[in-house]
């Protein structure tokens, strides 16, 4: 049964948001939203005209039963009042928001993410999950529908949405990831095409090995082409390997492949993430921004603050998405970076990143660099409220106005709320600060690999009720408190073979170290301990030797901000376990 209409906003909750902001509000606020997560939202902003954004979020609720996952959407004016704030879900239900674009009439919005029926489970143990999409009235937040896509029985999620190709009726493309053949793939990308009622029309899945099998894939970012076509870019990770960019494309239609899979490996860098592409105004190429991990080799020198810190990276392809150059960029000082968004202006690529300072806070920025080679031009930092300087928003996603005269950037606090920058064309904001980053010129190669579309199962309805959260708007200036702390370290009894646990978790801001312990039957094997963002940034990494029987390691827990990550223990050979854990 497909859902429609159901639970109207009452008027007076409508007044209350309103009566909350200021009347001189404007962008670079801060809008404080308790427990508000940074989950992997990928394209979390969109304009809806008039200078007024839409964004998605996730947001832990607790029905004093069980804590579990809502979806949040917040509608913001021209000035950044806050219009609405509504969150969709039900108890005992895990709802996330990952993506969102504007509905064809331009009087509602499409929102994807994930369904999942039981909060507590690991997420690694997750066996069912559909993927979510709803179409929500702009007036007022109203659901018109929902639909769950997917089979039983496998891990569907949903990332990306885009209108459908101009050429048709109005419909739209979705992109995500399912579970795999563990022969072929662990994982695949996923995706389908709905009707305006969320009807489905076809579904996909897309297997992208090259030599290995794919143990984890990240669809992050997806643009019209031509001709009714699309360009899905991403990161593939192949088990025991280095993770690599990729793109490819398929046909609106019927989502055949139109465009082979081609992957990127990229000299001196073992990992990549975060990756965002845009096209060329004019046909002419693509550009693609993307986090550099663990960069190695000339562009690192002797006298860096810290030679293995996250770097942003930049590579111009061609129309035939053949490399043109590819350039890392870094702050001497900072010791983090990420690189999420990507747009082209004029001669130039602007890039929406994130730096973090010497390990204590992140600002959202906005690099400039020349099309035509990568020269770094400038790049302008914004405000980090003083009572965030151990903490800070990590940016997320940014938008370039309908107008084109504006940029809107995200940025997301974990577990407080989130704030939007509003600049103008070329980053100019009211708050922003002209930061110096050096630049490095680095070598990718190109690998083509031909992927076929296979059918995939078709689709089931669930209803979702709709509620109501109230959320407040406080300017940047103003503090928010913290989370209660806590001093369990946590314990654990005796373990299967190869089967690890990580605790405490969640850690909390005041707890030094992380025990991570497992059992294994291996005697002086060499290993590696792999510790990664939900972005899918490699934040941490040790080599190890693993022996027959108890194997107990203990990490810095100071070195990790706040948020999610996963642990991966591999040996030369395979993958022994994940687990993941939360830090306060």
């Amino acid at each position: 049964m497909i859902f429609k209409n159901k639970t109207k906003l009452k008027l007076g909750i409508l007044l209350f948001f309103a009566s909350t902001t200021a009347a001189n509000a404007q962008y670079n606020t801060d809008y404080k939203i308790d427990q508000y997560l940074d989950e992997q939202t990928i394209e979390s902003n969109v304009d809806i005209g008039k200078d007024e954004v839409i964004t998605v979020g996730t947001i832990i609720s607790n029905d004093g039963i069980q804590k579990h996952k809502d979806i949040l959407l917040t509608r913001l004016d021209k000035e950044g009042n806050v219009i609405w704030n509504v969150k969709y879900g039900r108890s005992k239900i895990d709802e996330v928001g990952n993506g969102i674009t504007l509905s064809w009439d331009e009087k509602h919005v499409i929102v994807v993410g994930s369904f999942h029926k039981d909060p507590d489970l690991p997420e690694e143990e997750i066996k069912e999950r559909f993927a979510l999409v709803m179409k929500v009235r702009i007036a007022d937040g109203t659901v018109v529908w929902n639909t769950l896509h997917g089979e039983s029985d496998n891990d569907n999620q949903a990332f990306l949405v885009k209108r459908g190709s101009k050429l048709e009726d109005p419909t739209y493309v979705i992109v995500g990831r399912s579970d795999g053949d563990e022969e072929q793939s662990y994982e695949r990308m996923y995706a389908f095409k709905i009707k305006e009622s969320g009807d489905e029309i076809w579904s996909k899945r897309y297997y992208l090995p090259y030599n290995f099998p794919i143990s984890a894939i990240h669809p992050t970012s997806m643009v019209e082409n031509k001709d009714g076509k699309f360009l899905v870019a991403g990161t593939r990770h192949e088990v025991n390997r280095p993770t690599h960019l990729f793109t490819i494309g398929f046909r609106a239609s019927d989502g055949a492949v139109t465009e082979d899979l081609f992957h990127y490996p990229i000299n001196d860098i073992y990992h990549v993430s975060t990756v965002d592409i845009d096209r060329h105004p004019e046909g002419k190429g693509y550009a693609l921004s993307f986090t550099a991990n663990d960069l190695k080799g000339d562009c690192v020198e002797a006298n860096d603050l810290d030679k293995d810190i996250d770097r942003i990276g930049v590579m111009r392809l061609n129309e035939d998405r053949k490399v043109l150059w590819t350039n890392v960029y870094w702050e001497k000082e900072a010791t983090n970076h990420n690189g999420l968004s990507i747009r082209f202006y004029k001669d130039e690529l602007h890039v929406c990143v994130n730096i973090n300072r010497k390990k204590r806070y992140n600002t959202a920025g906005l690099l400039r660099v020349k099309e035509g080679n990568g020269g770094f031009i400038y790049c302008n930092t914004y405000h980090v409220p003083e009572f965030l300087t151990d903490y800070g928003p990590t940016g997320n996603h940014m938008i370039r106005s309908n107008d084109d005269k504006a940029y809107y950037i995200k940025s997301i606090y974990g577990k407080w709320g989130f704030a939007m920058t509003k600049t103008d064309v070329v980053g100019k904001s009211i708050c922003d600060k002209e930061t110096e980053l050096k630049y490095c010129k680095i070598k990718a190669d190109l690998k083509e690999e031909k992927c076929e579309a296979k059918e995939y199962g078709r689709y089931v309805f669930k209803d979702i009720p709709v509620k109501e959260v109230e959320v407040g708007i406080d300017p940047c200036e103003e503090g928010h408190g913290l989370a209660p702390e806590s001093d369990d370290q946590g314990s654990i009894g005796a373990l299967p073979l190869n089967q690890a646990v990580i605790y405490p978790s969640p850690v909390s801001e005041n707890q030094e170290i992380i025990n991570l312990k497992f059992i294994t039957d291996m005697d002086e094997t060499l290993g590696n301990v792999a510790i990664y963002n939900s972005m899918g940034q490699l934040m941490a990494n040790y080599d190890l030797t693993f022996i027959t029987g108890e194997n107990k390691f203990e990490f810095d827990a100071k070195q990790f901000p706040t948020g999610l990550y996963m642990v991966t223990i591999t040996t030369q050979d395979e993958i022994l376990d994940r687990v993941k854990f939360i830090k306060n």
